[in-house]
Order: structure tokens, then sequence, then C-alpha cells
């Protein structure tokens, strides 16, 4: 996983995300979030990619998703959650 991804969905902005694995798992995150729009770079998808994306943009302009619902749909991306997780990781490594 992009180790940037939450840090992006934190921001509360539209993200624009082209994959071009079946399997990537940045995808999984970013349907849940309302602000994103997901491409798969695959051949000959340019044409419908484009308007897609036109439309999206258009449609995205000025939106932002207030921290509290990030905050509550990605409690995985909270620092309290992944300072419990090193935590745990810690403690099963000793």
């Amino acid at each position: 996983m992009s180790s940037k991804i939450f840090s992006y969905i934190a921001t509360g902005k539209p993200i624009v995300h082209i994959y071009y694995a079946e399997d990537d798992v940045n995808v999984a995150y970013l349907k849940h979030y309302p602000l994103a729009l997901c491409l798969h770079a695959k051949e000959g998808s340019l044409g419908l990619n484009s308007q897609l994306l036109a439309l999206w943009f258009v449609w995205s302009l000025g939106k932002t998703v207030p921290w509290s619902s990030v905050a509550e749909e990605f409690k995985e991306m909270l620092p309290e959650h992944v300072a419990h997780r090193l935590i745990k990781e810690a403690d099963y490594r000793a």
C-alpha cells in the first residue's frame, strides 16, 4: 500500500488514483472515500477515463470531507490506532 494514501485521505480533498494492477490495495480504501476517483489504466480505457475525469473535476470542485467524517470512516489511519499497532508488533517480535 502507498504510504501516502492515508495522508491524502486525511486532507479531505478530492483524490484521483490511476492504477494498473487489478489487486491495487489502495482502491479498496479509496472506494470508501466519497471524493475519490479510481481509474484503471488498462488498454482501451483512455476515452472513457478522460470523460470520467472531466466530469469528476467539475463535480468535485470545491468539495471537501470534514475531518470528523474521515476519522470515523478510516479509524485505522488515526495516530492512536497506528501507535497501538506498532506496540503490538513490537511486543510480538520481543
